[in-house]
């Protein structure tokens, strides 16, 4: 549980733009992950995975990346991550993985990628009436119709 509450607190502090927080708590993240796959998770944080832990690298590289471009290529390759080994039945996580996938194509000017994978993202939040997916997707569609 720590894990993935360290993830998520990483990415609220990269929004806040608290660099050094965001990336110690990733590091806290990934550690505890490391350290606590042993077969007996509890039911109520059955979903953490390593995909899981790669989205919320993604996010929060995603927020860093606003002010510090070095973030860029850690978050890529964690979305690119999670996108490969995202599980099938999680579908309105995959609807949250492909935004921010989208808003890293953004953020690397391919915008073109950013759509293809936003159209997605729309497609699965709508499907599965995600309010909280189908508002995000959204927000970044309108992000890439502004840059277009």
């Amino acid at each position: 549980m720590r894990c993935w509450l360290h993830a998520v607190r990483a990415h609220h502090q990269a929004r806040l733009a608290d660099h050094a927080s965001a990336r110690s708590d990733l590091d806290a993240a990934w550690h505890l992950f490391s350290r606590a796959e042993d077969g007996e998770k509890p039911p109520y944080i059955s979903y953490l995975s390593e995909a899981e832990l790669n989205k919320w690298t993604g996010h929060t590289a995603v927020a860093l990346a606003e002010t510090d471009r070095t973030a860029l290529h850690t978050g890529r390759q964690a979305l690119e991550a999670a996108l490969t080994a995202w599980p099938s039945p999680m579908v309105r996580g995959s609807a949250a993985v492909l935004t921010a996938s989208a808003r890293m194509s953004i953020a690397h000017h391919n915008l073109d990628q950013a759509q293809n994978l936003i159209d997605q993202a729309i497609s699965i939040a709508a499907a599965t009436s995600s309010t909280r997916n189908l508002q995000a997707a959204l927000h970044t569609r309108a992000i890439i119709l502004a840059k277009a």
